[in-house]
């Protein structure tokens, strides 16, 4: 009997040593494991680290870049509210990094909530009135099926760059190609030629629609300014 409880005694230590042991693993050593499964495909193996170090240190800019990528391990995984949970964790340390917002977009309509979505993108749109913030509430809205919002949002970051912007007139291109408006997707094309006449994207697209991209075929952008 004494045998018995002896080895009792000495299991329950050696599992509360391999506790600490865990415990006390160093936080950058976590991360960089971590990191290295995460380059490697490896989510499953990179989830529990990821976890750890924001678990041990929270307020870490380690963390907030686990976070960041502990969401993608979790919408790997097809874990979409955790994913999310994240994101809204991290933004609330770093409100502007477009990297976090454009991953939680993606994050919200997997989770299948495009209201608060909509909600969400569109007051930081407002608040900060940059053409990337309405770019991205417009693919947000077009991914998520409300197509008449969508092409307001596009619409707005080409008002707001007033014209000048060859993103937001590719934008709004791709966008009238996704919906099978040909007419406007070309114009917005000539639109975007005369911003960056020599881009080889535009160009091309140009092409695929049966156009000479010459000097004389672009157009200026309607919101020019």
């Amino acid at each position: 009997m004494l045998t018995r409880c002896l080895k009792l005694a000495l299991l329950a230590l050696t599992i509360a040593s391999i506790g600490a042991c865990q415990s006390g693993r160093p936080v950058h050593v976590a991360y960089a494991e971590a990191e290295a499964a995460f380059e490697k495909g490896e989510f499953d193996l990179a989830t529990p680290d990821y976890e750890y170090v924001i678990e041990r240190r929270p307020g870490s800019v380690e963390a907030k870049k686990s976070r960041v990528k502990l969401a993608r391990c979790y919408l790997f995984a097809d874990r979409p509210a955790m994913a999310r949970e994240q994101l809204e964790a991290a933004r609330t340390q770093y409100p502007d990094d477009p990297a976090i917002l454009d991953l939680m977009a993606d994050t919200v309509i997997e989770v299948g909530d495009a209201e608060s979505l909509h909600e969400t993108l569109t007051t930081i749109a407002r608040e900060r009135n940059q053409p990337e913030d309405w770019r991205r509430l417009g693919r947000a809205m077009a991914a998520a099926g409300d197509m008449d919002e969508a092409e307001r949002a596009f619409q707005r970051a080409a008002i707001v760059d007033r014209g000048h912007t060859l993103e937001s007139q590719l934008a709004l291109a791709r966008f009238y190609q996704d919906i099978g408006d040909d007419e406007n997707a070309l114009k917005r094309l000539r639109m975007a030629l005369y911003v960056d006449p020599s881009n080889e994207e535009v160009r091309a697209l140009i092409r695929d629609y049966g156009a000479i991209p010459g000097p004389t075929y672009a157009i200026r952008p309607a919101e020019w300014r």
